[in-house]
């Protein structure tokens, strides 16, 4: 009886050992963008780069995903590139953004990574396209007027 006992206890830890050892697949979450949360004075041909701390299933990112608002020039198209070993999306617009944009970009709980597993939250970023003084730089803007 003791040896039945043993067994047991032996396949239960077995079982537990096991079962531990099977990694569950997290949630996606962005690490870094580029530009960076509330940055200004951006280039009218900005871009968008998003970088997630896992791979992930690029047929889920897209227009419908991945918005991009310009608060003059509106909903942006463009085109979507993912960069496997840095995890980057790279968002291109199709046209450039106007001067004195604030550009929001809204991901939603549709992108999902490589293993299937959605974001647990969408994540919103804004920036400013913003130029401040003539576009040669020749302005003097010490004195903090236009």
């Amino acid at each position: 009886m003791e040896s039945a006992f043993k067994r047991f206890g032996l396949l239960l830890v077995l079982i537990l050992a096991l079962s531990g050892a099977t990694a569950h697949a997290q949630a996606p979450t962005v690490v870094s963008t580029s530009p960076a949360q509330g940055a200004r004075n951006l280039e009218v041909s900005t871009n968008i780069e998003v970088t997630f701390d896992v791979d992930m299933d690029v047929s889920t990112i897209n227009n419908s995903t991945f918005l991009v608002n310009g608060s003059i020039t509106g909903l942006r198209s463009g085109i979507y590139t993912y960069d496997g070993p840095t995890r980057t999306v790279t968002f291109v617009p199709d046209t450039e953004f106007a001067v004195n944009d604030l550009v929001t970009v809204v991901l939603t709980t549709g992108i999902q990574s490589s293993a299937g597993v959605p974001m647990a939250s969408g994540f919103i970023l804004t920036c400013n396209i913003y130029i401040c003084g003539d576009v040669d730089g020749n302005e003097d803007l010490s004195s903090g007027s236009v």
